[in-house]
């Protein structure tokens, strides 16, 4: 099976930053999946709720922060959850009433395994839109990076927002 390599743009790796804070063995996410899953999920939340842009990535194979390989093997998570944001673009993209057929199509051809390379990339964009706004949540609310995360994991990444 093929791997992918997506990359944290490097901004991410300053002593003391969101990297060091939020990845390792006595951190919050114990690998650099389990934080990009987490991102991703953050990015997903702020695109389609709140209309924010989808960010691009600029880290580069030379020029990175991390870098978290992705596999083909669809009994891995890492596979499951990049694949599930293809599914959740072909959800947007014809909506929940859409003719059945069109949309199993459509997921069909959005999964195809020559595809996973296009579907990473998107998934790296939904990661560093979530990153960024975890990162500028810390700063503007000058916060700990772990409160942050904690307060989206339990109430959402809004939760800092004025309510009306």
């Amino acid at each position: 099976m093929a791997n992918i390599d997506i990359y944290l743009e490097e901004e991410f790796a300053s002593q003391g930053g969101l990297k060091d804070r939020l990845l390792g063995s006595d951190r919050l996410f114990s690998t650099g999946y389990e934080l990009a899953a987490f991102a991703a999920g953050i990015g997903y939340k702020l695109v389609k709720e709140k209309n924010k842009p989808l960010r691009e990535c600029h880290a580069t194979a030379q020029k990175n922060a991390l870098t978290i390989k992705l596999s083909t093997n669809a009994a891995r998570a890492d596979t499951f959850v990049t694949d599930l944001f293809a599914i959740l673009e072909v959800k947007e993209n014809i909506g929940s009433e859409g003719d059945q057929d069109l949309v199993i199509e459509s997921t069909l051809q959005a999964l195809k395994e020559d595809g996973f390379g296009e579907r990473c990339k998107m998934f790296n964009r939904y990661v560093h839109t979530g990153l960024h706004h975890i990162s500028d949540t810390h700063n503007n609310h000058n916060l700990p990076y772990s409160e942050v995360v904690l307060r989206f994991a339990l109430e959402g990444p809004f939760c800092f927002e004025p309510t009306a």
